[in-house]
């Protein structure tokens, strides 16, 4: 394990001598803000609307106008984009530093050096996540969101980005090229993403063969954390999709090891 965590601060301290880190930070964060500013002035703007009608101001909910469209929609799509800048330089840019030989032929496993990096990666992730709060803090100050759903979305949240990252890892352990680990990355979870479109538009294809792409979709098992609900089966969707990444990166750099 010292070995994991040597590698892990090694990454984590790559990412924060270059702007990168702290260049995707401020994009999320802005990025982020202006859309949580954005939907809670509409929301208060139909809170003074209906101000005067009770009926209509039990209607409002905060979760589903702030909270929800934010963390459920936004979020995720955002990731699509952001998260592969992220993962696409962990171990081509050890190639184009030359650094790669000097990890390959030191003491430690091939699991060691995937482990290790992507702990590196999933401390900025957690980062990220860690500066979005501000606006939970903020949005407590304002209303009273249901802190169960609130929970819930960051839990999905956490699991959808760490399986995105855990992809994006994945396909950067097959190329050198850092521009071509990111298309690879999104092209791979775009698919992966619309393997529940694939399962409601492609006729003729058998209920046995639409389930298995609609759980294939990395979409289709989040919708449940946004309304607050633990469903095992999803954890584990998003820990296998880890696992599976992790070990496949493990045996491409096994194999890199051994040229």
């Amino acid at each position: 394990m010292r070995s994991v965590f040597w590698i892990a601060r090694r990454e984590l301290a790559s990412y924060f001598v270059s702007p990168l880190a702290y260049l995707i930070l401020a994009v999320f964060t802005f990025v982020i803000g202006l859309s949580f500013s954005l939907n809670l002035i509409s929301f208060a703007n139909e809170c003074l609307i209906y101000g005067s009608n009770p009926y209509a101001l039990q209607q409002l909910n905060v979760n589903e106008q702030v909270v929800r469209p934010l963390f459920g929609g936004f979020v995720p799509v955002f990731f699509l984009i952001l998260l592969p800048a992220l993962t696409m330089r962990l171990l081509p840019e050890e190639r184009r530093q030359g650094t790669s030989e000097l990890i390959l032929t030191s003491p430690v496993t091939s699991s060691q050096i995937v482990v290790g990096k992507y702990l590196g990666v999933l401390v900025v992730f957690a980062a990220m996540l860690a500066l979005s709060l501000g606006l939970v803090f903020v949005l407590t100050f304002v209303s009273q969101p249901d802190l169960r759903i609130v929970g819930g979305l960051y839990l999905g949240v956490f699991l959808l980005g760490a399986s995105f990252l855990a992809v994006g890892l994945c396909l950067s352990s097959f190329t050198d090229n850092q521009v071509l680990a990111y298309v690879l990355s999104v092209g791979a979870l775009l698919v992966l993403w619309f393997m529940s479109a694939m399962e409601k538009n492609v006729g003729g294809i058998g209920e046995r063969a639409a389930g298995f792409f609609k759980n294939l979709s990395v979409i289709e098992h989040f919708p449940d954390f946004s309304k607050g609900i633990l469903d095992t089966h999803h954890v584990v969707y998003y820990l296998s999709m880890i696992f599976f990444s992790l070990f496949l990166a493990q045996r491409v750099v096994d194999s890199h090891r051994w040229r």
